[in-house]
């Protein structure tokens, strides 16, 4: 269980249940995580396995109901998530040796990323014992630095990270940046400027490990938010109030022309004076009827 507590002295955690789970191939199993019961948070699922980077398995937000999945994890054959806004559980079927991994829980709040403590599923047809080897790529020695680098994209809306994972343990969030600002968010255990440095452009996201000892050596992971779903409902909005101004538009045209021509748009016919007749402080009206709706829109 990881737990954040605010200084309103609410407590807010994630919490998965079993570390563990023995299963055997082509049986099924469901992976449970308890979520806060208040609060604007999202939740996930990731899926840690040997070397590999961690694969995103689904994402849900606090106030909606529905879930994005991961493009790995959308066959219901193989995989279900339930959310209810108080657990998100993961269940997964028909286990092959594929399935085999840790599944981390997460959550995203106030720009904060917890996690809880992983559940391991274990093969019992291998006497149940699971390695995560993870290979190292950067051969350092106490005492000395390194640097490691994270590219990033050049356009767009997202949040970029870096997580460290060691042995068993939960991931570790070392720090995040967003592609619109300067600062960076450092985690807790990783604001000591004599051990870690980030450096941050908006093109690449950098963390120097300084003075290694045994406690650094670890793997790191960076990963990246995209909000693709934000940017295409800016578009839609835009769209939806460029439709409502010509509307207006032609609503003014339309209600303006019905005042001179009325034997054009109605089956009764007036004479040319009555018709006229305060015409002007109508159109008048009309026209500043319609401002007024534009600048609603």
């Amino acid at each position: 269980v990881t737990q954040c507590t605010f200084a309103l002295g609410i407590s807010l955690h994630v919490s998965q249940p079993e570390s563990a789970v023995r299963v055997q191939p082509g049986h099924s199993t469901a992976l449970q995580c308890f979520t806060p019961d208040d609060g604007h948070f999202k939740v996930f699922w990731l899926k840690f396995q040997n070397s590999s980077a961690p694969d995103f398995v689904a994402l849900a937000e606090s106030d909606k109901t529905g879930i994005m999945i991961g493009e790995k994890f959308q066959d219901p054959s193989k995989f279900r998530l339930t959310w209810n806004q108080l657990s998100f559980n993961l269940s997964v079927l028909n286990i092959e040796q594929r399935d085999i991994a840790v599944y981390y829980c997460g959550m995203i709040i106030f720009n904060r990323m917890f996690f809880g403590n992983g559940t391991r599923l274990i093969n019992m047809t291998l006497n149940g014992v699971l390695q995560l080897i993870k290979v190292v790529s950067v051969r350092v020695q106490p005492g000395h630095s390194t640097a490691l680098q994270c590219v990033t994209p050049d356009d767009g809306h997202f949040k970029e990270f870096w997580l460290k994972l060691q042995n068993s343990s939960a991931p570790v969030l070392v720090a995040l940046a967003d592609s619109d600002k300067t600062g960076i968010m450092i985690g807790e255990k990783f604001q000591d400027p004599s051990k870690f440095r980030l450096t941050w452009n908006q093109l690449s996201f950098d963390l120097s490990v300084l003075n290694i000892e045994q406690t650094d050596i670890a793997v790191y992971y960076c990963g990246i938010i995209i909000y693709n779903r934000d940017v295409y409902q800016t578009h839609v909005l835009h769209f939806l109030v460029i439709i409502l101004l010509l509307s207006n538009i032609a609503l003014c045209i339309v209600t303006y022309y019905n005042m001179k021509c009325p034997a054009f748009f109605s089956p009764k016919t007036n004479t040319m004076n009555e018709h006229l007749k305060g015409s002007y402080d109508a159109f008048l009206k009309i026209i500043i009827l319609c401002i007024w709706s534009n600048r609603i829109c």
